[in-house]
Order: structure tokens, then sequence, then C-alpha cells
């Protein structure tokens, strides 16, 4: 018997220039019958937890805290009374500043396997404004509207710039600008200068 329709529990990581956060969702399936692949699409999505908000933890400024970044999502999971093996799909997504430090593919690989079978991304910026597009609804307001929309993303170490026309996202493009390029403590001693912030400053 063919199965038609599909119950998943997902998790998204974002693992930001500033921040990291992470989100658990209950997910519907359908089969697409009218499709000739006749695959699944997403006929329903429920947050059932949407975790704190931590300063992406680091080590210095090239390298990511990978330790703490697997302390957080394990302290989430019991947040949230979800058990890693109930999660059947999810995606770690590393952007901004944070893609560049040099273990941006170990943290990413390190979650993934610590807490289920995920899509993984270190994502460059094309990739990032392209999700900024879809995420804020842009995308699909073009089309129901009959508009061409840009959107700006403005984010802790980048700005992602998407330009979407009739559902479809056909330019995008990135620059180094974003709110959290210094990190200051409460003391106003910078802490963290990134490169972009450094180029400015020189």
């Amino acid at each position: 018997m063919e199965i038609n329709t599909i119950k998943l529990r997902s998790v998204g990581i974002d693992v930001g220039s500033s921040t990291s956060h992470l989100v658990f969702s209950n997910l519907i399936l359908v089969r697409d019958e009218m499709a000739s692949s006749r695959r699944f699409r997403i006929q329903q999505r429920e947050v059932i937890y949407e975790g704190r908000i931590i300063d992406t933890p680091l080590n210095d400024n090239d390298t990511i805290d990978v330790g703490r970044m697997i302390a957080f999502v394990r302290s989430e999971c019991r947040r949230a009374a979800i058990h890693p093996e109930d999660i059947h799909t999810g995606a770690v997504i590393v952007t901004g500043e944070t893609a560049k430090k040099r273990n941006a593919r170990e943290i990413v690989e390190a979650l993934s396997k610590d807490t289920g079978k995920f899509i993984a991304a270190a994502a460059g910026p094309n990739f990032e404004s392209l999700i900024a597009a879809m995420g804020s609804g842009a995308a699909s307001r073009s089309k129901d509207d009959h508009k061409t929309i840009v959107s700006c993303d403005i984010g802790g170490g980048t700005s992602n710039i998407a330009i979407s026309t009739k559902g479809e996202t056909i330019a995008t493009s990135c620059v180094s600008v974003g709110g959290r390029l210094l990190g200051v403590d409460l003391g106003g001693k910078i802490w963290r200068i990134d490169a972009p912030a450094a180029k400015v400053m020189e």
C-alpha cells in the first residue's frame, strides 16, 4: 500500500554571526498527485518550541566553540522535552561571518551527527539571501501582489539582499555590513573584531 501522508518532527538550527537559536516543528507531508515525480510537499507546519537566543559561542575570532554549541542544543532538547532520537529531519545553517570561521564545517557536522538526520550547510551569501527572501515571505508576496519586491535582511555580520518577482527570486547579493561586527562588553571593551570591521578601521 502506497503511503500518501508522512508526519515528521523537524528542527532548524541557525548559527549566525552574532546569535544562535533553534526551533522544533511538526510537519505533515502529503504526496503531490499532480507532479510527475509524485514527490511529497509540506502541507502543514506547526511550531512546537522556539528556543532561547544566545550569543554564538566563540573560542576566538576565527573559531566556533563546538562544545558549547552542542551543549546548548542538548539543553534546548531537554527544555523542549524532545529526545534527539525523536527528531526525524532538520537543518543546520551556519550564516554570515560565522560561515567564514575555520571550523564552520566542523560545527555543522558535529551538530547534525549529535542531534539527528540533517540537511547541513554553511550558507554562502547567495544561499542566505535566498533563505531570507523565502522566510520573510517576500518571494510569495511578489507572486500574490504581482509586484517586484526587494528584501534586505540585516544580520549580525552581513546584510543579505534579494529581488523577487512572480514568486521567484531572480537576484541576490550580500554586503559585509551588520549589527555586530564589533563585540563590545558591558564595560565598553572591544573583545571581538570581525574582518570587515577591521578593514574599515584601518
